[in-house]
């Protein structure tokens, strides 16, 4: 019974792990296939690892510890390497790590924050955070079920970066390494070599590029009141559309700064010159018909008479080649802002209007397919969410919890 279950602090029931910690700046990080992480994730990867197992990472620092707009607390697994600005804890014998994650996101740990600008959960009031500890088998059964929304959850993510990785890879075959080309039967360029049928043109050719306006101030919302409002956290870094980074707006705007689903956006600015994000597009997924975008994005939209196809287009912005083009033409001594030159002056190898039309009607479907994933992943995260305080306060039996989500299923 939950009433049975005694309340425990962290300190009593986890590991600490803070003082193997160890920042490195990011002009001194080598590059290297573990992950780094910070308060919120992954931010880069290095050469050398500190952690090889299973830990639970809490954020130490940062807005998000209010907002709560991503995880505070989240599993890193293998080997990594972690900075200081994440707790890093594990289970002991009283509870398990996996277990430890979802009591903590489903805690209210404002009480446990200090610092009026910056919050932060210093490790002193991380050990202080108590809540309900069930018995070790209670515990394995609760994880069992959130553990399974969130193994689904995992999948179809990994399922949608295969759906991406399936197109550039088709993409790149067909219009990079020209494999489809017949004897590959080729002519010089200013590109280089490319197809004979082909010609090169330029980005002006095909598209008009809008720049959108700075909506802020009363308008701006967050509740999801007025039109969607698409803005620079609405690409993801190295590409593709970043549904969590969508904001609302519900006062007066301009019309031409309308947006639909389909729609190409462009990110045209970023803080610094790591160029992760800059000059990156993403395509406005189907679930937003109509809405507007800030001045942080460019609104990418095929002109009439172009033999292009959007998804080709956004393909074509993501390779190195016409990328290095793009962001050539951004510039900035403490925001990098991409110029309208960069939508404008890049070249590349046009291809036959058949060619283009046929990788259009199997990227599409690859694309649709991840939308639709998308949607299976809110419904998912939205029981998982609405299960999680339930169970761990103990008002939810784990047969009621299972028979839900089977229902679901």
């Amino acid at each position: 019974m939950a009433s049975d279950w005694p309340f425990r602090s962290l300190a009593e029931i986890s590991l600490n792990f803070d003082t193997q910690r160890k920042p490195i700046k990011e002009s001194e990080r080598v590059a290297g296939p573990f992950p780094y992480y910070g308060a919120s994730g992954i931010v880069d990867h290095v050469k050398d690892f500190l952690f090889d197992g299973d830990y639970l990472l809490i954020a130490e620092d940062g807005e998000n510890l209010r907002t709560r707009n991503t995880p505070i607390a989240f599993r890193a697994k293998g080997k990594f390497w972690v900075n200081n600005h994440a707790h890093i804890i594990q289970g002991n014998e009283y509870a398990s790590t996996r277990f430890l994650l979802y009591a903590i996101l489903a805690t209210d740990i404002s009480p446990y924050l200090t610092g009026a600008v910056m919050p932060k959960l210093t490790q002193g009031n991380l050990k202080k955070i108590e809540f309900l500890c069930p018995p070790l088998e209670v515990q394995e059964e609760i994880v069992g079920v959130l553990g399974a929304l969130d193994d689904r959850i995992e999948n179809l993510r990994q399922t949608n970066s295969t759906l991406q990785d399936i197109a550039a890879a088709l993409f790149k075959s067909w219009f990079v390494d020209f494999d489809n080309v017949p004897q590959k039967i080729m002519q010089e360029s200013r590109l280089g070599l490319i197809p004979k049928a082909w010609s090169v043109t330029s980005l002006e050719e095909h598209v008009n590029a809008e720049r959108g306006l700075s909506y802020k101030g009363s308008g701006l919302t967050e509740a999801g009141v007025g039109v969607p409002m698409h803005n620079l956290n609405s690409v993801l870094e190295f590409g593709g559309y970043k549904y969590a980074g969508i904001k609302h707006y519900k006062s007066e705007y301009k019309e031409k700064h309308q947006i639909v689903n389909g729609d190409i956006i462009v990110a045209n600015t970023e803080q610094g010159h790591e160029h992760k994000l800059i000059g990156f597009p993403a395509i406005v997924p189907s679930c937003y018909p109509s809405g507007i975008y800030s001045h942080h994005l460019y609104r990418v939209r095929l002109k009439p008479n172009s033999p292009l196809t959007r998804d080709w287009l956004y393909h074509c912005l993501m390779t190195p080649s016409l990328r290095e083009q793009v962001i050539s033409c951004a510039n900035g001594s403490t925001v990098n802002m991409l110029r309208a030159d960069g939508l404008k002056i890049p070249c590349f190898a046009l291809p036959p209007k058949e060619l283009c039309a046929k990788f259009d009607a199997i990227a599409v479907k690859l694309r649709m397919k991840a939308e639709t994933n998308v949607e299976k992943i809110e419904t998912l995260t939205a029981l998982r969410d609405t299960l999680l305080p339930r169970l761990i306060s103990g008002k939810l039996r784990i047969p009621e919890a299972k028979q839900i989500v089977e229902e679901a299923s």
